[in-house]
C-alpha cells in the first residue's frame, strides 16, 4: 500500500500518516468493535496486569452464563426478519391520527431497531408524507426496547428492569407522539424534512401480510439463519466490549463514589445518569453491561433506567446521523421530548420504588 501511495503523489509519506492509514485498514478488516476490546484490553493490561486478566476472565463468565439470552435474542432478530414482520408497518402509518400514534408506538416496541439504523427507516416515512407524530412515536420508541432486548434485559438487569424499560418505552411513544400531534393539528411542522419535499404518499392498496411460519419456505429459512449471524456478528463484539468495561469499573471505580453521585439518596442520580449517557452511550445492547456494573456499584435502579432511555435519544451518533435529515426545530424538539419524557418515566419509576 505504501508503495503504491508512494508512487502516485511522488513523494515518501509519512510515517504518522501511514499508522493512521494502518488502523484505518485494521477497524475495515476487523471491524471497530473488535478493535475497541483489543484496545481496551492493551491498555488496561499495561495499567494493570493482574486486573486485566481477572477482567478477561470475569468476562468470559458473564458471556457463557448469558448465551442461552443472547441465542434467544438472535433466534428473535432472524424469526422478525425471516417472516417479515416488517410488513405491519404497512399498516400502521395509515387511519385515525391518534390511533396511528399508539399503532406506532407499539410496533416501534416490537422493531429491533436501534438509534442509528432507525434513522434510515424515519427518512423513508417522512419522505412518504407521515404525519410526524406517529413519525415520532414509532422514532422514539423503537430504540428502547424490542423482544429480543427485552429477553436480554431481563437475563442481565432481571426481570423488573425489563418491564420498567418495556412500559418507559411506551410512555415516551404515546406522549411524545400525542404531543407532537397537539402541535400538528395547531398548524406546526408542516414541512419536517430538509428542503420541505414529499416524495410519495403511502399507498392505500393492499396491506402486506408477515409470514409467521416462516419454515414452510427454504428462502425464508436461509433469511433467518443469514440474519441470526449478522445479529450475532455486529452485536457480539459491543458485549464483549461492555462487559470487559462493566467489570473494570466493578475493579476501579470505588462503590462509595457511584453511590454518593447516583445511589438512591442522591437528588442527582437521574440528571447525572442522563447527562452520562451522552458520552458514554453505545448501543441499547451494549449498555446492559454497563449498567449492570453501575448498579452493582450502588447506582439507584431510576438512575439505571434514566440512562437507558434517554441515552437512546441522545447518543451522540444517532444525533449526528438525523441532523442532516430533519429540520432544526424537528431535531430540537425529538431530542427535548425524548429527554423530558425520559426522566419523567425515571422519576415515576423512582416514585413507585418507593411505595
Amino acid at each position: 500500500m505504501k508503495e503504491r501511495l508512494e508512487a502516485t503523489v511522488g513523494t515518501e509519506l509519512p510515517t504518522g500518516w501511514m499508522i493512521v492509514e494502518a488502523g484505518k485498514a485494521l477497524v475495515h478488516r476487523l471491524g471497530l468493535g473488535v478493535v475497541s476490546i483489543l484496545a481496551a484490553v492493551v491498555v488496561a493490561g499495561v495499567a494493570a496486569p493482574h486486573l486485566a486478566a481477572e477482567t478477561v476472565r470475569a468476562t468470559l463468565r458473564d458471556l457463557i452464563f448469558l448465551s442461552p439470552y443472547l441465542a434467544a435474542a438472535f433466534a428473535l432478530a432472524g424469526y422478525t426478519k425471516a417472516a417479515s414482520s416488517d410488513a405491519l408497518l404497512t399498516r400502521v402509518f395509515r387511519g385515525h391520527r391518534v390511533l396511528m400514534v399508539l399503532a406506532a408506538t407499539a410496533v416501534g416496541a416490537m422493531t429491533p431497531l436501534c438509534s442509528c439504523s432507525v434513522v434510515a427507516l424515519i427518512a423513508v416515512l417522512l419522505r412518504s408524507g407521515t404525519p410526524l407524530s406517529a413519525v415520532m412515536a414509532f422514532w422514539i420508541a423503537s430504540p428502547i426496547i424490542s423482544p429480543d432486548l427485552f429477553i436480554y434485559t431481563a437475563g442481565v438487569l432481571g426481570f423488573e428492569l425489563a418491564t420498567a424499560r418495556l412500559l418507559a418505552a411506551l410512555f415516551m411513544g404515546v406522549s411524545v407522539g400525542l404531543t407532537t400531534l397537539l402541535v400538528e393539528s395547531l398548524g406546526g411542522f408542516k414541512a419536517p424534512l430538509r428542503g420541505g419535499e414529499i416524495v410519495q404518499v403511502l399507498p392505500a392498496g393492499e396491506v402486506l401480510k408477515p409470514q409467521w411460519r416462516f419454515w414452510r419456505e427454504p428462502e425464508r429459512v436461509r433469511v433467518f439463519w443469514q440474519e441470526f449471524k449478522s445479529a450475532g456478528s455486529k452485536i457480539l463484539p459491543w458485549l464483549v466490549l461492555a462487559f470487559f468495561l462493566e467489570n473494570l469499573f466493578t475493579a476501579f471505580v470505588p462503590t462509595t463514589l457511584v453511590a454518593k453521585w447516583v445511589g438512591g439518596s442522591s437528588p442527582w442520580a437521574i440528571p447525572l445518569s442522563m447527562l452520562a449517557s451522552v458520552a458514554t452511550y453505545i448501543n441499547p445492547v451494549a449498555a446492559v453491561p454497563v449498567v449492570n456494573g453501575l448498579l452493582s456499584l450502588g447506582m439507584s435502579k431510576a438512575a439505571a433506567l434514566a440512562y437507558i432511555v434517554v441515552g437512546s435519544v441522545t447518543t451522540i451518533p444517532a444525533m449526528l446521523a438525523v441532523l442532516p435529515l430533519v429540520r432544526m426545530r424537528v431535531f430540537a424538539w425529538h431530542l427535548g421530548m425524548g429527554i423530558i419524557t425520559g426522566a419523567v418515566a425515571a422519576y415515576a419509576y423512582q416514585l413507585l420504588s418507593l411505595l
